[in-house]
């Protein structure tokens, strides 16, 4: 079967795109490629639903369904790898076009991180033939929480609530929590409060899903995101965010375990989160895999 390259057709590959690693997610979690939910989460939330900036991602199809593509989370200067099992003889002509169309000109040179799975010797060896240093120090960790391993009581101080997002859809409080969970400085900016609701188009995004801790004063001062991939009865958790001032009282765990039990009661056996944190491990969830930056210029 010929295989095709194209690039990336804003607003109408989306759902495609989507249902392709829908598609090559394996039960065992352990996968080169994301999750679904990481996906829209970029295209909704990261870069705002503006699909004109995803054109230069990379698509390989086979038969008219998406088998590889290379694309980038934050922008160009980052290639990560997603390919069909069957198709990994793809990576080395995806590597060049990553260099070629997702590198990040930079005062005559041009850079590029690509992004390795640590099981994934095959794209190492290609990263390192091609120039690559890998940074070590670094990695990003896949966890896992089990949810046959149950859930603890779950209790807040005196005042504190638990709600959520169709209970209590607040912008402007929304905007609050995260602006400051991710250790923002100052006020939190008007002109980030409408962009809030992008993330709501997004095919798997559940409002009740998005659960947030309320303190007494009113304010959401934890707020913890799930995506539930039916599929593969996947949890994916994104984004979590505790207000600084708020931080060492139990009020994440409450949030994220909360959100978790709910998408539970979807079908979801299992969550997954991208984060080497110690509050993951201490509220039950467990190690799966690692990746690395692995950087070049030129």
């Amino acid at each position: 079967m010929s295989i095709t390259f194209r690039q990336y057709r804003p607003y109408e590959d989306t759902l495609s795109v989507a249902h392709f690693l829908d598609r090559t997610y394996p039960a065992t979690d352990l996968n080169r490629n994301w999750l679904r939910p990481r996906w829209e989460y970029m295209v909704y939330s990261v870069q705002d639903g503006n699909e004109e900036k995803l054109a230069p991602i990379g698509l390989w199809e086979a038969g008219g369904e998406i088998v590889a593509m290379v694309n980038f989370e934050d922008g160009p200067g980052q290639a990560f790898f997603q390919v069909d099992p069957d198709y990994t003889a793809l990576q080395g002509e995806m590597l060049a076009y990553a260099e070629s169309g997702l590198s990040k000109p930079e005062n005559g040179t041009h850079e590029l991180t690509l992004f390795v799975n640590d099981f994934d010797i095959e794209l190492e060896a290609l990263a390192a033939a091609a120039g690559y240093v890998k940074d070590a120090g670094a990695p990003d960790v896949t966890a896992r929480f089990d949810v046959a391993q149950g859930f603890p009581d779950l209790v807040l101080p005196d005042g504190f609530r638990v709600t959520d997002r169709r209970e209590n859809n607040d912008l402007r409080r929304i905007n609050r929590v995260l602006w400051r969970g991710f250790n923002h400085e100052g006020p939190p900016p008007d002109k980030y409060v409408a962009g809030r609701a992008d993330v709501e188009k997004a095919p798997l995004y559940r409002d009740h899903l998005n659960v947030m801790v309320q303190a007494p004063e009113g304010h959401f001062v934890s707020y913890a995101g799930i995506w539930y991939v039916p599929v593969s009865q996947v949890a994916y958790v994104e984004p979590v965010a505790t207000d600084p001032d708020y931080r060492r009282r139990g009020l994440g765990k409450v949030a994220v375990l909360e959100a978790v039990r709910r998408a539970s009661l979807l079908g979801a056996t299992r969550a997954i989160v991208i984060s080497g944190q110690e509050f993951y491990k201490a509220i039950g969830f467990t190690r799966l895999f690692e990746y690395y930056r692995w950087r070049k210029t030129w």
